[in-house]
């Protein structure tokens, strides 16, 4: 985020065509944007580009990137099983986006990323989400269901039910995300203000 957009991306549209003229990686790289000051950067020097949003936070997602200006949007998990992050998920999927949450590493949260529809799922246990995807595909969807039927998620009584060790890591991540907020209005001047002068060393 400390970076300008425009030397950032401009660097980097030169760099693909001094090094790999001709070849398209428009199906190969995403660009994934924290700060809206990257989006007419992207527009003007890789327009090809997907892009996704990624955040911890439902409103700056709806308020600064709005589903014509990305692909999809990649929210953490836990953002996404709260009331807001239902319905979000409901809506930009109903715009035709994708979207993608981190970090799942446990079944029952594995379980609930399938109900709820989430398009991809970043994880650091892939054997944890194999041996999910694996009861899917050998029992069926409605099977499983009613293997679990007992099972409720609930992101507040799931996150006091962690250790207290993960418990201070979630409020170190809480004030990192604060923090990660104020500045981003700082280096941006504010959300909402457009970054209009660049200056690209050439």
């Amino acid at each position: 985020m400390d970076n300008s957009p425009v030397l950032l991306f401009s660097k980097f549209a030169k760099l693909i065509e001094d090094h790999f003229p001709g070849r398209d990686f428009s199906t190969q790289i995403v660009l994934g944007l924290w700060h809206p000051k990257f989006l007419s950067a992207a527009d003007k020097y890789l327009p090809r580009f997907s892009r996704i949003h990624i955040g911890f936070s439902i409103p700056i997602a709806e308020q600064y990137f709005p589903p014509s200006t990305v692909d999809g949007y990649s929210i953490n998990f836990m953002v996404l099983t709260t009331p807001a992050g239902r319905q979000f998920v409901q809506e930009m999927q109903a715009a035709g986006k994708q979207v993608l949450t981190w970090t799942v590493n446990d079944m029952m949260e594995a379980r609930e990323c399938v109900r709820m529809g989430i398009d991809y799922v970043l994880t650091d246990r892939t054997k944890v989400l194999h041996k999910v995807l694996n009861e899917y595909e050998t029992l069926g969807r409605e099977d499983v269901e009613q293997k679990y039927a007992d099972e409720v998620f609930d992101t507040w009584s799931r996150w006091s039910r962690y250790t207290f060790w993960r418990t201070l890591i979630w409020l170190f991540l809480t004030i990192r995300f604060n923090n990660a907020t104020k500045r981003l209005d700082l280096l941006g001047s504010d959300l909402d203000t457009e970054v209009s002068k660049e200056v690209l060393v050439k």
